[in-house]
C-alpha cells in the first residue's frame, strides 16, 4: 500500500468474508478489489520453492549453512516478487479497470513465479556443487 501510495494510487484494506482485499481506486472511478489469496500473495509459491529447494538440494553433499543460506534466501526474493507481482496487478487495476487486472493477473501468475523459483534455485544448487568442487580440488 505504501508502495502505490507513492505513485498517488488510492489504497484500503479490507476484511471480507475472503479474507483480507486490496481495494484499488481506479482512474475511470470504478474500485477493483484484490483478495490477497496465499496463492497471490506468493505464499504458495514460496512453499513449493521451499519443497523443492529442502528435497532436490538438501540430501546433495556440502554445508548446511549454505543450504539454510540459500533456502532463506530464496523465500526472500520470492516474497519480493509476488509485491512486484501484486503492485503490477494494482496499478494494470488502476489504469485499466477489473477486466484488464483479471487477465493480466491470470498471464503474469505463472511467468512471474517461473522467473524467480528457476534461477534461485539454479543458483543455489551451482553454488553448493562449485563450494564442492573447490573443497575436493585442495584436498
Amino acid at each position: 500500500m505504501q508502495v502505490l501510495s507513492i505513485g498517488q494510487i488510492s489504497t484500503q484494506k479490507l476484511w471480507t468474508q475472503e479474507g483480507l482485499v486490496l481495494n484499488v481506486g481506479s482512474l475511470s472511478g470504478t474500485d477493483t478489489q484484490i483478495a490477497l489469496t496465499p496463492q497471490y500473495s506468493g505464499l504458495l509459491s514460496t512453499v513449493i520453492f521451499s519443497l523443492l529447494f529442502v528435497f532436490l538440494t538438501f540430501p546433495l553433499r556440502g554445508p548446511l549453512w549454505r543450504k539454510i543460506l540459500w533456502l532463506s534466501l530464496g523465500n526472500v526474493v520470492g516474497f519480493a516478487w509476488s509485491l512486484l507481482r501484486l503492485s503490477i496487478g494494482a496499478l494494470v487495476a488502476y489504469h485499466f479497470g477489473y477486466e484488464a487486472f483479471s487477465v493480466a493477473s491470470f498471464l503474469t501468475g505463472p511467468v512471474v513465479d517461473f522467473l524467480w523459483i528457476v534461477p534461485v534455485w539454479s543458483l543455489g544448487l551451482s553454488f553448493l556443487i562449485s563450494a564442492e568442487q573447490k573443497k575436493s580440488e585442495v584436498n
